[in-house]
Protein backbone atom coordinates (compact mmCIF):
# COMPACT_ATOMS: atom_id res chain seq x y z
CA UNK A 1 0.00 0.00 0.00
CA UNK A 2 1.44 3.25 -0.84
CA UNK A 3 1.82 5.51 1.66
CA UNK A 4 -0.19 9.20 1.30
CA UNK A 5 1.10 12.13 -0.40
CA UNK A 6 2.92 14.15 2.07
CA UNK A 7 1.72 18.47 2.20
CA UNK A 8 4.86 20.32 1.64
CA UNK A 9 5.60 22.56 4.98
CA UNK A 10 5.26 26.06 3.29
CA UNK A 11 1.68 25.22 2.41
CA UNK A 12 0.77 24.14 5.44
CA UNK A 13 2.61 27.82 6.67
CA UNK A 14 0.29 29.30 4.15
CA UNK A 15 -2.91 27.75 5.19
CA UNK A 16 -2.15 28.42 8.85
CA UNK A 17 -1.68 32.26 8.09
CA UNK A 18 -4.45 32.29 5.43
CA UNK A 19 -6.57 30.73 8.57
CA UNK A 20 -5.65 32.90 11.48
CA UNK A 21 -6.36 35.71 8.91
CA UNK A 22 -9.61 34.61 8.32
CA UNK A 23 -10.23 34.30 12.09
CA UNK A 24 -9.33 37.63 12.81
CA UNK A 25 -11.42 39.01 9.99
CA UNK A 26 -14.21 37.16 11.74
CA UNK A 27 -13.34 38.23 15.16
CA UNK A 28 -13.59 41.91 13.99
CA UNK A 29 -16.99 41.42 12.16
CA UNK A 30 -18.37 40.00 15.05
CA UNK A 31 -17.59 43.05 17.50
CA UNK A 32 -18.89 45.09 14.67
CA UNK A 33 -15.90 46.61 13.42
CA UNK A 34 -16.24 48.25 9.85
CA UNK A 35 -14.14 45.68 8.06
CA UNK A 36 -14.81 47.08 4.78
CA UNK A 37 -14.68 50.60 5.56
CA UNK A 38 -10.92 49.60 7.10
CA UNK A 39 -9.93 48.42 3.86
CA UNK A 40 -11.59 50.82 2.34
CA UNK A 41 -9.20 53.24 4.24
CA UNK A 42 -6.08 51.33 3.33
CA UNK A 43 -7.03 51.43 -0.46
CA UNK A 44 -7.17 55.07 -0.25
CA UNK A 45 -3.83 55.48 1.45
CA UNK A 46 -2.41 52.76 -1.18
CA UNK A 47 -3.97 55.41 -4.12
CA UNK A 48 -2.28 58.54 -2.46
CA UNK A 49 1.04 57.14 -2.53
CA UNK A 50 0.32 56.84 -6.86
CA UNK A 51 1.20 53.40 -8.91
CA UNK A 52 4.66 54.80 -8.94
CA UNK A 53 5.29 54.08 -5.65
CA UNK A 54 2.90 50.75 -5.55
CA UNK A 55 4.67 49.13 -8.53
CA UNK A 56 8.11 50.86 -7.94
CA UNK A 57 7.78 48.63 -4.03
CA UNK A 58 7.01 45.56 -5.95
CA UNK A 59 9.44 45.77 -7.79
CA UNK A 60 11.77 45.90 -4.88
CA UNK A 61 9.97 44.52 -1.39
CA UNK A 62 9.81 40.86 -2.95
CA UNK A 63 13.28 40.31 -3.87
CA UNK A 64 13.87 40.52 0.20
CA UNK A 65 10.64 38.15 1.10
CA UNK A 66 8.01 40.49 1.05
CA UNK A 67 4.91 38.37 0.13
CA UNK A 68 4.26 39.41 -3.56
CA UNK A 69 0.83 37.65 -3.31
CA UNK A 70 -0.43 40.84 -1.21
CA UNK A 71 0.71 43.07 -4.39
CA UNK A 72 -1.62 40.77 -6.66
CA UNK A 73 -4.34 40.85 -4.56
CA UNK A 74 -4.65 44.34 -3.93
CA UNK A 75 -3.38 46.19 -7.44
CA UNK A 76 -6.64 45.59 -8.86
CA UNK A 77 -8.68 46.97 -6.62
CA UNK A 78 -5.97 50.00 -6.07
CA UNK A 79 -5.55 50.94 -9.16
CA UNK A 80 -7.96 49.57 -11.60
CA UNK A 81 -10.05 52.60 -12.50
CA UNK A 82 -6.78 54.90 -13.03
CA UNK A 83 -4.59 52.42 -15.20
CA UNK A 84 -7.76 50.20 -16.47
CA UNK A 85 -6.85 46.32 -15.63
CA UNK A 86 -5.06 45.49 -18.60
CA UNK A 87 -2.41 48.74 -17.67
CA UNK A 88 -2.50 46.95 -13.84
CA UNK A 89 -1.55 43.97 -15.86
CA UNK A 90 1.02 45.31 -17.41
CA UNK A 91 2.72 47.67 -14.88
CA UNK A 92 2.56 44.21 -12.53
CA UNK A 93 4.32 42.48 -15.51
CA UNK A 94 7.28 45.65 -15.54
CA UNK A 95 7.45 45.34 -11.73
CA UNK A 96 7.92 41.79 -11.87
CA UNK A 97 10.35 41.50 -14.37
CA UNK A 98 12.76 44.20 -12.65
CA UNK A 99 12.40 42.01 -9.51
CA UNK A 100 13.72 39.45 -11.37
CA UNK A 101 16.45 41.47 -12.67
CA UNK A 102 17.41 42.38 -9.16
CA UNK A 103 17.14 39.53 -7.24
CA UNK A 104 19.36 37.82 -9.93
CA UNK A 105 21.71 40.70 -9.61
CA UNK A 106 21.73 40.36 -5.98
CA UNK A 107 22.21 36.79 -5.91
CA UNK A 108 25.00 36.25 -9.41
CA UNK A 109 27.16 39.45 -8.36
CA UNK A 110 26.13 40.97 -4.82
CA UNK A 111 25.96 37.43 -2.59
CA UNK A 112 27.80 35.09 -4.74
CA UNK A 113 31.49 36.47 -3.05
CA UNK A 114 29.73 36.06 0.71
CA UNK A 115 28.28 32.98 -0.22
CA UNK A 116 31.45 31.68 -1.42
CA UNK A 117 33.59 32.84 1.08
CA UNK A 118 31.07 30.90 4.07
CA UNK A 119 31.13 28.01 1.78
CA UNK A 120 34.78 28.12 1.46
CA UNK A 121 35.40 27.46 4.92
CA UNK A 122 33.06 24.10 4.52
CA UNK A 123 32.91 21.09 2.47
CA UNK A 124 30.27 22.56 0.58
CA UNK A 125 30.49 24.63 -3.09
CA UNK A 126 28.21 26.85 -4.40
CA UNK A 127 26.25 24.61 -6.88
CA UNK A 128 27.10 24.86 -10.46
CA UNK A 129 24.36 23.67 -13.55
CA UNK A 130 25.85 22.60 -16.76
CA UNK A 131 24.09 24.73 -19.90
CA UNK A 132 22.57 21.57 -21.25
CA UNK A 133 20.59 21.30 -17.96
CA UNK A 134 20.20 25.36 -17.14
CA UNK A 135 16.86 24.87 -19.25
CA UNK A 136 15.23 22.33 -17.25
CA UNK A 137 16.47 23.61 -14.14
CA UNK A 138 15.03 27.14 -14.60
CA UNK A 139 11.56 25.53 -14.86
CA UNK A 140 11.86 23.08 -12.23
CA UNK A 141 12.12 25.65 -9.77
CA UNK A 142 9.78 27.89 -11.10
CA UNK A 143 7.14 24.98 -11.25
CA UNK A 144 7.77 23.22 -7.89
CA UNK A 145 5.93 24.06 -4.93
CA UNK A 146 7.60 25.27 -1.67
CA UNK A 147 10.37 28.09 -1.99
CA UNK A 148 9.11 31.36 -1.68
CA UNK A 149 9.87 33.30 -4.65
CA UNK A 150 12.81 35.49 -3.74
CA UNK A 151 14.59 32.06 -2.43
CA UNK A 152 13.73 30.41 -6.35
CA UNK A 153 15.34 33.35 -7.73
CA UNK A 154 18.81 33.29 -5.38
CA UNK A 155 19.02 29.74 -6.18
CA UNK A 156 18.75 30.08 -10.15
CA UNK A 157 21.30 32.74 -10.04
CA UNK A 158 23.84 31.65 -7.74
CA UNK A 159 24.02 27.94 -9.58
CA UNK A 160 24.76 29.75 -12.97
CA UNK A 161 21.87 29.64 -15.23
CA UNK A 162 22.14 32.52 -17.64
CA UNK A 163 19.96 35.22 -17.62
CA UNK A 164 18.27 35.06 -20.53
CA UNK A 165 17.04 31.73 -19.29
CA UNK A 166 16.32 33.00 -16.34
CA UNK A 167 14.29 35.76 -17.24
CA UNK A 168 12.36 34.07 -20.09
CA UNK A 169 11.00 31.29 -17.88
CA UNK A 170 10.40 33.42 -14.61
CA UNK A 171 8.22 35.68 -16.59
CA UNK A 172 6.54 32.94 -18.29
CA UNK A 173 5.23 31.27 -15.45
CA UNK A 174 4.60 34.33 -13.00
CA UNK A 175 3.37 36.42 -15.68
CA UNK A 176 0.42 33.61 -15.91
CA UNK A 177 -0.13 32.83 -12.35
CA UNK A 178 -0.10 36.85 -11.05
CA UNK A 179 -2.38 37.52 -13.81
CA UNK A 180 -4.98 34.90 -12.44
CA UNK A 181 -4.49 36.48 -9.02
CA UNK A 182 -4.94 40.32 -9.87
CA UNK A 183 -8.21 39.47 -12.02
CA UNK A 184 -9.77 37.12 -9.01
CA UNK A 185 -8.45 39.58 -6.40
CA UNK A 186 -9.88 42.69 -7.96
CA UNK A 187 -13.43 40.68 -8.71
CA UNK A 188 -13.74 39.37 -4.63
CA UNK A 189 -13.15 42.89 -3.61
CA UNK A 190 -15.56 44.18 -6.04
CA UNK A 191 -18.09 41.00 -5.42
CA UNK A 192 -18.07 40.00 -8.86
CA UNK A 193 -18.75 36.63 -9.68
CA UNK A 194 -18.38 36.50 -13.31
CA UNK A 195 -14.88 38.15 -12.99
CA UNK A 196 -13.70 35.93 -10.17
CA UNK A 197 -14.92 33.15 -12.15
CA UNK A 198 -12.63 34.07 -14.93
CA UNK A 199 -9.81 34.54 -12.70
CA UNK A 200 -10.04 31.49 -10.96
CA UNK A 201 -10.08 30.24 -14.58
CA UNK A 202 -6.85 31.24 -15.08
CA UNK A 203 -5.41 30.04 -11.99
CA UNK A 204 -6.61 26.83 -12.79
CA UNK A 205 -5.29 26.89 -15.98
CA UNK A 206 -1.79 28.00 -14.69
CA UNK A 207 -1.42 25.28 -12.32
CA UNK A 208 -2.41 22.71 -14.79
CA UNK A 209 0.39 24.38 -17.00
CA UNK A 210 2.62 24.21 -14.35
CA UNK A 211 2.06 20.50 -13.82
CA UNK A 212 2.19 19.55 -16.83
CA UNK A 213 5.85 21.39 -17.24
CA UNK A 214 7.22 20.07 -14.29
CA UNK A 215 6.14 16.30 -14.91
CA UNK A 216 7.54 16.85 -18.65
CA UNK A 217 10.85 18.44 -17.44
CA UNK A 218 11.10 15.83 -14.25
CA UNK A 219 11.06 13.06 -16.66
CA UNK A 220 13.50 14.91 -18.58
CA UNK A 221 16.08 15.43 -15.91
CA UNK A 222 15.98 11.37 -15.42
CA UNK A 223 13.05 12.10 -12.35
CA UNK A 224 15.38 14.13 -10.21
CA UNK A 225 14.06 17.27 -10.20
Amino acid sequence: MSSPAKVPVSVLVKLGIAGLALGAVAVLLMRGVDVRGLAGQGFELIRRAGPWAYFGAMAVLPAFGFPISLFYFTAGEAFGEQLTMPGVVLAAWAALSLNFALSYWLAHRALRPAVEWVLSHTRFRVPQVKPENQLTVAVLMRVTPGPPLCLQSYILGLSGVRFGTYMAVSMAVQSVMGTGFIVFGKALMEGRSGMAVMGALVLVAALVLVQVLRRKFTKRNGGQA
